[in-house]
């Protein structure tokens, strides 16, 4: 009679192929999602620090104290009043200028108010009815007036 013995991968394997997984999904996932050079050249960004492939600028964000202290810094570095950050994917663009700030919500509105459609934020917001977390669209808009005209 034959006995088979078969041996679980110990935990760390489990994690580690995880792990692997994951990156190589993300990876593929950005290469081919990357923009096209025919892309208009108003969709570009503005610098920002470089940052590791896939967290991008979050471990330098999490080893400063305090956190805000990091866009400063980083600015500063890169002597701009506009940056863009990288945070795992999602990119965050910061102003420190009056001038910048004024363009980009005047001309580029469209472009920079755009945000993530989430579940959570749908069930949070009571469908979309908070202007902080609704997406960009005819909501949007009706709120941005009702709370220009009133403030």
């Amino acid at each position: 009679m034959m006995s088979f013995t078969t041996s679980l991968p110990y935990p760390f394997h489990i994690l580690l192929v995880f792990i692997l997984s994951m990156a190589s999904i993300t990876l593929l996932g950005r290469i081919l999602s990357r923009p096209t050079k025919t892309k208009d050249r108003s969709r570009q960004l503005p610098p920002g620090p470089p940052g590791w492939p896939i967290l991008g600028n979050l471990p330098e964000l999490f080893m400063t104290r305090p956190r805000s202290k990091y866009f400063r810094l980083a600015m500063k570095e890169l002597k701009t009043d506009i940056a863009c950050f990288n945070f795992a994917g999602i990119r965050a663009i910061t102003i420190n200028s009056d001038e910048i700030a004024r363009e980009a919500f005047r001309e580029r509105d469209a472009d920079l108010a755009d945000r993530p459609q989430l579940f959570i934020m749908e069930t949070i917001g009571d469908n979309y009815k908070s202007m902080g977390i609704s997406p960009y669209g005819e909501q949007f808009m009706k709120m941005k007036r009702v709370i220009t005209t009133e403030i």
